[in-house]
């Protein structure tokens, strides 16, 4: 028995190492030795949970900018484990005040969200309503934001209650037909409000943008 033992031992350590082995020769083949990553800033960690064993590492003790691919697993994560619902809002009431402690969910107000079940309830709340932040202890600009990305729509900042998704839309209309605007040219919000912008001096369609002004 103790040979049969040691014979197993010896086998799956051999395996192991032809593993890593293969693992590490494909990921020079396809990735650190190509003309494009060869000069690049890679860092790999194949990682087996079950065991708790790293098959492959290279650079793995670097710090990097997470890659997009690293959404792929945040989506997988949020899709098996949050179902298809999650907490809008959690509310206690005392003294005659209900008050709601936000729960940092997106859909509220969301153009893109037809059914609004948190605006409804929050709407047939009779008592005053307070709104609480204990639980929130972020900042709305996260480690390594890109200041050069501040006035892109994919770069949204974070904040307990999220509200039309913390953005605002805003749309340019071509209507020689109004007389009222400049030029026939009409220019509105989604939600419409009166906060100071800074529009490009091209008021064609082609090249209409918005940049943030200071308040």
């Amino acid at each position: 028995m103790k040979k049969t033992i040691g014979s197993f031992t010896i086998f799956a350590l051999l395996s192991a190492c032809s593993l890593s082995h293969k693992i590490a020769k494909q990921a020079k083949l396809s990735l650190l030795n190509d003309t494009i990553g060869r000069h690049a800033h890679i860092g790999i960690s194949v990682f087996e949970p079950s065991t708790g064993k790293y098959w492959y590492q290279h650079d793995a003790d670097k710090y990097y900018v997470p890659a997009s691919n690293t959404k792929l697993f945040t989506l997988y994560a949020g899709m098996r484990y949050l179902g298809d619902s999650i907490p809008g809002l959690k509310v206690f009431y005392q003294n005659g005040t209900a008050f709601v402690l936000p729960t940092g969910d997106p859909t509220f107000l969301h153009p893109e969200y037809r059914q609004q079940r948190v605006f409804e309830f929050l709407r047939n709340i009779q008592e005053p309503i307070k709104f609480l932040k204990s639980n929130w202890k972020e900042q709305a600009l996260g480690r390594g934001w890109a200041w050069d990305d501040y006035n892109s729509d994919d770069m949204i900042e974070r904040s307990p209650f999220p509200i039309y998704n913390n953005l605002i839309r805003w749309t340019q209309v071509n209507d020689k037909s109004d007389r009222m605007s400049n030029e026939g040219i009409l220019v509105f919000s989604e939600p419409e409000i009166s906060w100071k912008v800074k529009f490009s001096e091209d008021t064609s369609s082609r090249v209409f943008r918005v940049t943030r002004g200071q308040a």
